[in-house]
């Protein structure tokens, strides 16, 4: 459990603001972090992680104090055990995957890193240096790197946001697949609507440095009062009832049930009419 008041004067795009948030995150939980940019999302996993102090508040994991500032306690990062994926994958230029990997180890384990990157669809570019890989392979580098740590807590700083549509839905796949295997606390920082939905357990939606609101992604985004004409296809899961499926309509997300023979007809990429909300 992750439970932290960060408190911290900030400057944005629109001059100084205060962020001031509480947050409660069971273990085992992955959790996102949603709003504009400048409203502090990446400040609050930089304070998480021990790059930068809050300028007042508590963390504490699994009963363990990381900060308090009326009594002077902070944890530097290189004890708290967080591995944390950067939007720009910070990979170690002059070396190898395989060392990217085994340089996060507490102790170097080579077949360990193997496996890690066989598990990211990474097979036989241990030997590469980062510059001749992809976008999209670079992400499962710095992926498979933060999960060689073994961290308490992995944190994911909008880590798919430079990457295409089609990369980008096979990588959040790969990060749910990634979740339910290693089990690890997360906290994600997003944009997108439709990657929440796929991806937390819970949201925090938050703007200039406070909550707006929280709660599971399906719940927040339905309370969104878009006039819905048309939505694409972006996802579609088999159920008990037919097929859910997720529809991207302008800035929103949209999951509707359909039954058998509708959902089967349908394809990623398809449009869908549908009449305005009520």
């Amino acid at each position: 459990m992750i439970s932290a008041h960060l408190v911290k004067r900030l400057q944005g795009t629109q001059g100084i603001f205060h962020l001031d948030v509480a947050l409660e995150i069971p273990e085992g939980k992955l959790v996102t972090l949603y709003g504009p940019s400048g409203a502090g999302k990446t400040s609050i996993l930089r304070m998480l992680s021990g790059l930068m102090p809050p300028d007042d508040g508590s963390i504490e994991v699994n009963g363990m104090s990381w900060f308090k500032g009326n009594d002077k306690l902070y944890v530097p990062s290189r004890k708290r055990n967080v591995a944390f994926v950067f939007q720009d994958f910070a990979l170690f230029p002059h070396m190898t995957v395989l060392e990217n990997l085994c340089f996060a180890m507490s102790q170097r384990d080579e077949k360990q890193a193997q496996e890690l990157l066989d598990f990211v669809d990474l097979k036989g570019l241990q030997a590469v240096k980062p510059h001749s890989l992809s976008g999209g392979q670079q992400q499962r580098v710095a992926l498979a790197r933060a999960l060689a740590q073994q961290p308490k807590i992995l944190l994911l700083d909008e880590p798919l946001s430079a990457l295409d549509f089609d990369l980008r839905k096979r990588m959040q796949h790969l990060l749910r697949k990634v979740h339910d295997r290693f089990g690890y606390t997360t906290l994600l920082v997003s944009h997108d609507p439709t990657e929440i939905m796929i991806l937390s357990d819970f949201v925090y939606h938050i703007e200039n440095g406070k909550i707006i609101a929280e709660g599971k992604a399906e719940t927040l985004f339905e309370n969104q009062n878009t006039i819905l004409t048309t939505g694409t296809v972006l996802e579609i899961t088999p159920n008990e009832n037919g097929f859910a499926v997720h529809l991207k309509i302008q800035d929103s997300t949209l999951v509707i049930e359909l039954s058998d023979e509708k959902g089967k007809a349908l394809q990623i990429g398809d449009t869908i009419e549908l009449g305005p909300r009520k």
